[in-house]
Protein backbone atom coordinates (compact mmCIF):
# COMPACT_ATOMS: atom_id res chain seq x y z
CA UNK A 1 0.00 0.00 0.00
CA UNK A 2 2.79 2.34 1.01
CA UNK A 3 4.82 1.69 -2.29
CA UNK A 4 1.30 2.22 -4.18
CA UNK A 5 1.11 5.68 -2.71
CA UNK A 6 4.22 6.74 -3.35
CA UNK A 7 4.23 5.60 -7.15
CA UNK A 8 0.55 8.17 -6.72
CA UNK A 9 2.90 10.94 -5.29
CA UNK A 10 5.41 10.69 -7.84
CA UNK A 11 2.81 10.99 -10.70
CA UNK A 12 1.06 13.71 -9.50
CA UNK A 13 4.33 15.11 -9.12
CA UNK A 14 5.44 14.87 -12.39
CA UNK A 15 2.14 16.04 -13.43
CA UNK A 16 2.55 19.23 -11.99
CA UNK A 17 6.12 19.88 -13.05
CA UNK A 18 4.93 19.06 -16.45
CA UNK A 19 2.47 21.73 -16.11
CA UNK A 20 4.40 24.25 -14.68
CA UNK A 21 6.97 23.29 -17.56
CA UNK A 22 4.36 24.26 -19.83
CA UNK A 23 3.07 26.99 -17.89
CA UNK A 24 6.53 28.56 -18.58
CA UNK A 25 6.63 27.88 -22.21
CA UNK A 26 3.27 29.81 -22.77
CA UNK A 27 4.98 32.53 -20.87
CA UNK A 28 7.68 32.74 -23.09
CA UNK A 29 6.11 32.93 -25.94
CA UNK A 30 3.40 35.04 -24.83
CA UNK A 31 6.32 37.93 -23.72
CA UNK A 32 8.03 36.91 -27.58
CA UNK A 33 5.04 37.96 -29.06
CA UNK A 34 5.17 40.88 -26.92
CA UNK A 35 8.61 42.14 -28.89
CA UNK A 36 7.51 41.00 -32.41
CA UNK A 37 7.77 44.15 -34.76
CA UNK A 38 4.74 44.72 -36.54
CA UNK A 39 2.17 43.01 -34.46
CA UNK A 40 -0.58 44.95 -33.85
CA UNK A 41 -2.61 45.44 -31.03
CA UNK A 42 -0.19 43.41 -29.17
CA UNK A 43 1.51 45.89 -27.43
CA UNK A 44 -0.67 48.39 -25.37
CA UNK A 45 2.51 50.07 -23.19
CA UNK A 46 4.58 53.06 -23.92
CA UNK A 47 3.98 54.72 -27.37
CA UNK A 48 1.76 51.88 -28.31
CA UNK A 49 -0.57 53.32 -25.84
CA UNK A 50 -0.94 56.69 -27.54
CA UNK A 51 -4.06 57.99 -28.35
CA UNK A 52 -4.58 61.57 -30.36
CA UNK A 53 -7.64 63.57 -29.50
CA UNK A 54 -8.45 66.97 -30.94
CA UNK A 55 -11.98 67.20 -28.29
CA UNK A 56 -11.46 67.57 -25.41
CA UNK A 57 -14.20 66.91 -22.07
CA UNK A 58 -14.23 70.16 -20.54
CA UNK A 59 -14.87 69.57 -17.25
CA UNK A 60 -11.92 67.10 -16.84
CA UNK A 61 -8.34 68.12 -16.32
CA UNK A 62 -5.19 66.63 -15.82
CA UNK A 63 -4.59 66.17 -12.10
CA UNK A 64 -1.50 68.04 -10.45
CA UNK A 65 -0.01 64.46 -9.56
CA UNK A 66 0.19 63.39 -13.01
CA UNK A 67 1.31 66.47 -14.38
CA UNK A 68 3.79 66.14 -12.04
CA UNK A 69 4.65 62.53 -13.51
CA UNK A 70 4.45 63.78 -17.04
CA UNK A 71 6.97 66.59 -16.54
CA UNK A 72 9.60 64.03 -14.69
CA UNK A 73 9.37 62.10 -18.05
CA UNK A 74 10.04 65.14 -19.89
CA UNK A 75 12.96 66.12 -17.77
CA UNK A 76 14.42 62.54 -18.49
CA UNK A 77 14.49 63.03 -22.01
CA UNK A 78 18.15 63.34 -23.68
CA UNK A 79 19.25 66.87 -24.77
CA UNK A 80 22.59 67.23 -27.07
CA UNK A 81 25.63 67.46 -25.08
CA UNK A 82 23.44 67.63 -22.02
CA UNK A 83 22.76 71.31 -22.11
CA UNK A 84 19.32 70.94 -19.92
CA UNK A 85 17.75 73.55 -22.12
CA UNK A 86 14.18 72.84 -22.28
CA UNK A 87 12.18 74.77 -20.62
CA UNK A 88 8.30 73.78 -19.86
CA UNK A 89 5.39 75.99 -19.53
CA UNK A 90 2.07 74.24 -18.11
CA UNK A 91 -1.12 76.55 -19.24
CA UNK A 92 -4.50 75.62 -17.61
CA UNK A 93 -5.58 79.47 -17.78
CA UNK A 94 -8.70 79.00 -20.44
CA UNK A 95 -8.02 82.39 -21.67
CA UNK A 96 -4.28 81.78 -22.38
CA UNK A 97 -5.23 78.77 -23.98
CA UNK A 98 -7.20 80.33 -26.56
CA UNK A 99 -4.91 83.02 -27.16
CA UNK A 100 -2.62 80.23 -28.08
CA UNK A 101 -4.25 79.43 -30.89
CA UNK A 102 -4.36 82.87 -32.54
CA UNK A 103 -1.82 82.57 -35.83
CA UNK A 104 -1.86 78.93 -35.37
CA UNK A 105 -4.36 77.24 -38.33
CA UNK A 106 -3.77 73.84 -37.28
CA UNK A 107 -4.71 74.02 -33.04
CA UNK A 108 -8.57 73.78 -33.23
CA UNK A 109 -7.85 71.26 -30.15
CA UNK A 110 -7.58 73.93 -28.25
CA UNK A 111 -11.03 75.07 -27.98
CA UNK A 112 -11.50 72.30 -25.60
CA UNK A 113 -7.66 71.18 -24.38
CA UNK A 114 -7.80 72.21 -21.17
CA UNK A 115 -4.43 71.44 -20.47
CA UNK A 116 -1.25 72.49 -22.46
CA UNK A 117 2.48 72.26 -22.06
CA UNK A 118 4.74 74.20 -24.07
CA UNK A 119 8.03 73.14 -24.98
CA UNK A 120 10.46 75.80 -25.23
CA UNK A 121 14.55 76.05 -25.37
CA UNK A 122 16.80 78.64 -23.49
CA UNK A 123 18.89 80.47 -25.99
CA UNK A 124 21.02 81.63 -23.17
CA UNK A 125 21.67 77.53 -22.08
CA UNK A 126 21.52 75.38 -24.91
CA UNK A 127 25.29 74.68 -26.32
CA UNK A 128 24.15 73.54 -29.92
CA UNK A 129 21.56 75.97 -31.27
CA UNK A 130 20.99 73.71 -34.58
CA UNK A 131 19.89 71.10 -32.46
CA UNK A 132 17.02 73.02 -30.32
CA UNK A 133 14.52 71.35 -32.41
CA UNK A 134 15.66 68.16 -31.79
CA UNK A 135 15.45 68.72 -28.08
CA UNK A 136 12.20 69.65 -28.08
CA UNK A 137 10.98 67.40 -30.00
CA UNK A 138 12.74 64.30 -27.74
CA UNK A 139 10.65 66.03 -24.82
CA UNK A 140 7.36 66.09 -26.44
CA UNK A 141 7.44 62.58 -27.42
CA UNK A 142 8.61 61.66 -23.60
CA UNK A 143 5.28 64.63 -22.76
CA UNK A 144 2.70 62.29 -24.85
CA UNK A 145 3.93 58.75 -23.85
CA UNK A 146 3.82 59.32 -20.31
CA UNK A 147 0.44 61.12 -20.66
CA UNK A 148 -0.82 57.65 -22.50
CA UNK A 149 0.57 55.84 -19.42
CA UNK A 150 -0.81 57.31 -16.90
CA UNK A 151 -4.93 57.33 -19.91
CA UNK A 152 -4.83 60.48 -21.01
CA UNK A 153 -5.21 61.35 -25.13
CA UNK A 154 -2.46 64.16 -26.37
CA UNK A 155 -1.82 65.80 -29.56
CA UNK A 156 0.93 67.61 -30.51
CA UNK A 157 0.98 71.24 -32.25
CA UNK A 158 3.90 73.07 -33.66
CA UNK A 159 5.42 76.57 -32.86
CA UNK A 160 8.73 77.44 -34.30
CA UNK A 161 9.90 77.85 -36.46
CA UNK A 162 6.44 80.14 -37.86
CA UNK A 163 7.30 83.48 -36.80
CA UNK A 164 3.65 84.85 -35.99
CA UNK A 165 3.33 81.91 -34.26
CA UNK A 166 6.63 81.61 -31.88
CA UNK A 167 5.61 85.91 -31.09
CA UNK A 168 2.21 84.99 -30.10
CA UNK A 169 3.30 82.50 -27.83
CA UNK A 170 5.95 84.41 -26.53
CA UNK A 171 3.38 87.10 -26.03
CA UNK A 172 0.55 85.19 -24.24
CA UNK A 173 2.78 83.49 -22.19
CA UNK A 174 5.49 86.53 -21.24
CA UNK A 175 8.46 84.33 -22.26
CA UNK A 176 11.56 86.38 -22.45
CA UNK A 177 13.17 87.02 -26.01
CA UNK A 178 15.56 84.48 -25.22
CA UNK A 179 13.48 81.54 -24.62
CA UNK A 180 11.71 80.03 -28.03
CA UNK A 181 8.85 77.91 -28.03
CA UNK A 182 9.08 75.28 -30.22
CA UNK A 183 5.85 72.93 -29.68
CA UNK A 184 2.98 72.64 -27.28
CA UNK A 185 0.95 68.99 -26.37
CA UNK A 186 -2.69 69.59 -25.33
CA UNK A 187 -2.99 67.08 -22.60
CA UNK A 188 -6.62 65.72 -21.10
CA UNK A 189 -9.21 62.96 -21.50
CA UNK A 190 -10.93 63.06 -25.28
CA UNK A 191 -14.60 63.79 -25.35
CA UNK A 192 -17.00 61.06 -25.37
CA UNK A 193 -18.19 62.07 -28.49
CA UNK A 194 -14.96 62.60 -29.83
CA UNK A 195 -12.92 60.74 -32.76
CA UNK A 196 -9.75 59.03 -31.49
CA UNK A 197 -7.27 57.55 -33.07
CA UNK A 198 -4.23 55.49 -30.84
CA UNK A 199 -0.96 54.67 -32.15
CA UNK A 200 -1.65 52.24 -35.10
CA UNK A 201 1.27 49.89 -36.34
CA UNK A 202 2.72 51.26 -39.11
CA UNK A 203 5.52 48.75 -39.67
CA UNK A 204 7.00 48.40 -43.32
CA UNK A 205 9.69 45.99 -43.89
CA UNK A 206 10.95 47.81 -46.87
CA UNK A 207 11.43 50.82 -44.88
CA UNK A 208 13.94 49.18 -42.91
CA UNK A 209 17.88 49.27 -44.18
CA UNK A 210 20.49 47.07 -42.44
CA UNK A 211 24.13 48.42 -42.73
CA UNK A 212 23.29 51.02 -45.84
CA UNK A 213 20.13 51.95 -48.02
Amino acid sequence: MIKTLFKKTRMQTALICAAAIACCACAKKAAAQTNVPGKSGVRQNGIFSRKTARVYDTAKRVSDADLRLILEAAFASPTADNSRANEFIVVQDRNKIINLKAGNPYAGQLDSAQSVIVVAVNENVIRHKDLAALDAGIAAQSIMVEAAELGYASVPMSIAPEPVRVENTRKTLSLPDYVTPHIMIAIGFAASDAVTSASTDYWDDLKIHTNGW
